[in-house]
């Protein structure tokens, strides 16, 4: 190689190291970039992470922090909802408790407001509690505790639309030293006062359409408790608690008279009364946003309640919380409503399998121009049996004879028998509607089958191993001059046998061995000539009530059906051919353990959480998987 290639070779070596060593850096500075931004986003989201959506999404608890906390819904599901009201100041009424379970979709927004207990005896609770105030510099109030409460609109806690939309509350308490009246349930408590108060009065609780009462001091209102007004330097008003409506303000001169406590809400919880979106009361507990709770429950602030922290208390000391947790789909339960067909349920794996099912109301009417005649409730059935992965159960969920009022009465097409065995009622042609004398249909029963068909098929009929029966149909009483009444109402669903209407002298409920007929209620009649009255049918069941045996009251009333459980101790089996074999077990072998009947008169589970006396409106059933 001459010399001018040496040169040559040792210019394209030196620019070949300068592009190695400029690569080399180029990467050295974007390393380093990245890991400081790395670093920066770490410490940004040390800083600036969500509050309100804790790592653990299945459950988020809120503390009082003096403003509404937002709740962003991480998954669709069901959660259950726990909320604790604040205690009044000066050792006042104690807080409430409500809970509840709901289905809520993912994203769905929730705004929690946790009440506060006052800092002082003057200012007022977060979230609603009266306020304590002044006279001539003198600390002669005292202030209430303000509510918990879940809302759908968010805003200042005393913003009108954001109070309205509050699907659950629960109550703070009053202040007063040791006189405050303790958060309620549907109603809060009324506060004492001194034993040797003469001239002064507590404040009365709020309730679900109005708040508290005060003496001398401020009434409660929705949301907000009564503030406590001294008018001398001797007087000691106790201030009302927050609620759905607020407790009134007590007053005494220079005694103690402590203020009334808030009222709690739950939609869908029995009892409430709910409101339109422009603030009128319904009459009916749900709220208007369509959110309603199942397996509610109210504590009042004197009542042992579940504590934040485990374990119980008698009521809600300091602070008000809130604690949302997400319920684990229960992919082995399934639910049945009335659909007017049979429904198919297939069983997904071997096991132990628990079965619940509530037979359907009879028809009726509260008619304040004539009297009630209301239906029977429906009976409770439950047990729990083994049953083969892939075998198939048949659903039949019993029809409501209905509620008749002014506007449906005359409806000739609502007055036939109901699905699944509920008897016919009988509507007076001969008069006006609003006058004529009418009974109503029976209630049909609820049942569990193995072999399909049309409900009154009797293969299909006879296959049934478990029914919940379904209460008799309302009569007109049709007693002379007495013929603008209507009687006591139709009989309840029954156990081993049915429920007679309430007053009747006579009446044929049915049995495990006789009835109207194996599965069906009896169709009410209507009367002629002179005694032209209808009688109400008799509920479905394993058999049917008979209809109302009489077109004088108190006999036209409709009696319930009798229920059955294959296994249950008094039961009468019957085998493929319809026979009775004298004892309970099924002749398809299915047999259950731990059963339970309960009549439509008596307490029992109700489908949506707690309880009631028997059933009213359509049948239910649940099938639930026992691991």
């Amino acid at each position: 190689m001459n010399r001018k290639g040496i040169v040559l070779s040792g210019l394209i070596y030196a620019l070949l190291a300068f592009f190695l060593l400029l690569v080399i850096g180029l990467l050295a500075v974007l390393w380093y970039r990245q890991n400081a931004i790395d670093e920066l986003s770490r410490d940004a989201n040390a800083i600036y992470d969500d509050p309100y959506i804790p790592e653990d999404i299945d459950t988020a608890e809120f503390v009082y922090i003096g403003d509404y906390q937002t709740y962003i819904v991480p998954k669709t599901g069901n959660y259950k909802i726990e909320l604790w009201g604040a205690q009044g100041s000066n050792n006042g009424g104690k807080g409430g408790y409500t809970s509840g379970e709901i289905y809520l979709e993912g994203a769905d927004i929730l705004y929690i407001y946790v009440g506060g207990t006052p800092p002082d005896v003057i200012t007022q609770g977060y979230n609603g509690g009266g306020a304590g105030m002044h006279f001539n510099g003198g600390n002669r109030g005292r202030a209430g505790g303000g509510a918990t409460d879940i809302r759908l609109i968010n805003g200042t806690w005393d913003n009108i639309n954001s109070l309205r939309s509050r699907i659950m509350v629960a109550g703070g308490g009053a202040g007063s030293s040791g006189y405050g009246g303790a958060a309620g349930g549907l109603v809060g408590l009324t506060g004492t006062k001194s034993a040797d108060s003469t001239n002064g009065n507590a404040g009365t609780g709020g309730t679900q359409t109005n708040g508290g009462t005060s003496y001398n001091s401020a009434d409660g209102v929705f949301g907000k408790g009564g503030d406590a007004v001294p008018t001398n330097s001797t007087d000691l008003a106790g201030a009302g608690g927050g609620g759905y409506y607020g407790g009134g303000a007590g007053w005494e001169t220079n005694l103690n008279a402590g203020g009334g406590g808030g009222s709690s809400f739950i939609s869908g919880h029995p009892g409430c009364d709910a409101i339109t979106e422009a603030g009128t009361h319904t009459g009916q507990p749900n709220h208007y946003s369509g959110y309603v709770f199942r397996s509610t429950q109210m504590k009042a602030g004197n009542e042992s309640m579940p504590s934040p922290t485990g374990g119980t208390q008698t009521g809600n000391t300091g602070n008000g919380f809130a604690r949302i947790t997400y319920i684990p789909e229960e992919v082995n339960t399934a639910e049945f409503i009335y659909t007017g067909d049979y429904q198919t349920y297939v069983i997904p794996e071997s096991g132990n399998y628990k079965i619940e099912l509530w037979g359907a109301s009879g028809g009726g009417t509260t008619s304040t121009a004539k009297g009630e005649s209301l239906g029977g409730n429906g009976a409770y059935t439950t047990g729990q049996a083994y049953f083969n992965k892939g075998a198939s159960l048949y659903f039949y969920i019993g029809q409501s004879g209905g509620n008749f009022t002014s506007s449906n009465i005359g409806n000739a097409t609502i007055y036939g028998s109901t699905f699944n065995g509920g008897g016919a009622g009988a509507l007076d042609i001969s008069e006006s509607s609003d006058i004529g004398e009418h009974g109503f249909p029976g209630g049909g029963a609820t049942d569990v089958r193995i072999a399909s068909g049309m409900w009154n098929n009797t293969s299909s009929l006879r296959s049934r191993i478990m029914v919940a029966a379904g209460g008799g149909g309302g009569g007109w009483s049709g007693n002379g001059s007495g013929d603008q009444y209507y009687a006591g109402g139709g009989g309840s669903g029954g156990t081993l046998s049915g429920i007679g209407a309430p007053t009747a002298t006579t009446s044929t409920p049915g049995t495990q061995t006789n009835g109207s007929a194996f599965g069906i209620g009896g169709n009410g009649i209507f009367g002629s000539g002179g005694n032209n009255n209808g009688t109400g049918g008799g509920g479905g069941g394993y058999y049917g009530g008979e209809k109302g045996l009489s077109f004088r009251k108190p006999n036209s009333s409709g009696s319930g059906g009798s229920s059955f459980i294959s296994g249950h101790a008094g039961c009468n089996a019957i085998n493929a051919s319809g026979a009775h074999t004298g004892q309970p077990n099924h002749y398809s072998g299915y047999v259950f353990t731990n059963t339970q009947m309960i009549a439509g008169n008596e307490l029992m589970p109700n489908p949506m959480g707690g309880v009631q006396t028997g059933h009213l409106g359509n049948g239910f059933a649940r099938i639930t998987y026992l691991p």
